[in-house]
C-alpha cells in the first residue's frame, strides 16, 4: 500500500510541471507575422547555412546599417569574417557571411547599432535533448528522476519494514 501511495504522489508531481508548462510559448520574440524581431525596427525573416556561409534575410522598417559577424570565428585567433550592409526601409535584404563551425555549431552576431543579437545557424545537439534546454524538457527529466528515486526508496522501505515486522518467538 505504501508503494502504491508513493507511485501515485510521484505521478502527480511529474504531471503538474508538464501541465503548468503547456501555456508557455516556445519563442516569445516571434510576432504574428513570423519574423524574429531583433530590435524595434529590424527582424530576421529567414536564415540558412549554405556551403559554409550563413545566408540571412533581414527586414527593416527604416534604412540602417547592420553588421553580420561570424560568431564561431571568435573562438580562434585572427581575423573574424563580417559583412556590413545597409538595409533599405520596408524591404528584405539578404546578407551572406562565411561562418566557422566550432564543435559542430555555427552562429553569427547581428549588430543593428541598437542591439547586438546572437543567432545560432547550426547546433550540434551535444546532449540527449540537443542544445536548447527548454523548461519543459528540464522539468520532464527531473520528474522522471524523481519517479525512479521514489520507486527505489519506496521499495526499500517496504522491504525492510515487512522484514522487521516479522518477529520470531523467543
Amino acid at each position: 500500500m505504501l508503494l502504491f501511495g508513493c507511485v501515485l504522489i510521484s505521478l502527480v508531481l511529474v504531471g503538474a510541471p508538464a501541465a503548468a508548462d503547456e501555456n508557455v510559448t516556445e519563442n516569445s520574440s516571434i510576432e504574428f507575422d513570423e519574423y524574429e524581431w531583433i530590435d524595434d525596427d529590424t527582424a530576421i525573416v529567414d536564415y540558412e547555412l549554405s556551403d559554409g556561409e550563413a545566408v540571412i534575410q533581414i527586414y527593416s522598417t527604416e534604412s540602417k546599417q547592420i553588421a553580420v559577424t561570424d560568431a564561431g570565428g571568435q573562438m580562434q585567433r585572427g581575423e573574424v569574417d563580417r559583412e556590413i550592409r545597409r538595409v533599405s526601409e520596408d524591404d528584405v535584404s539578404t546578407v551572406a557571411v562565411p561562418v566557422t563551425e566550432y564543435r559542430g555549431d555555427a552562429a553569427v552576431t547581428i549588430d543593428t547599432q541598437e542591439v547586438l543579437y546572437g543567432l545560432p545557424i547550426k547546433t550540434s545537439g551535444g546532449s540527449i535533448f540537443g542544445t536548447d534546454h527548454s523548461t519543459g524538457q528540464v522539468l520532464f527529466s527531473a520528474g522522471i528522476g524523481s519517479v525512479i528515486g521514489v520507486l527505489v526508496v519506496g521499495t526499500l522501505i517496504d522491504y525492510f519494514a515487512t522484514k522487521l515486522m516479522k518477529r520470531r518467538p523467543l
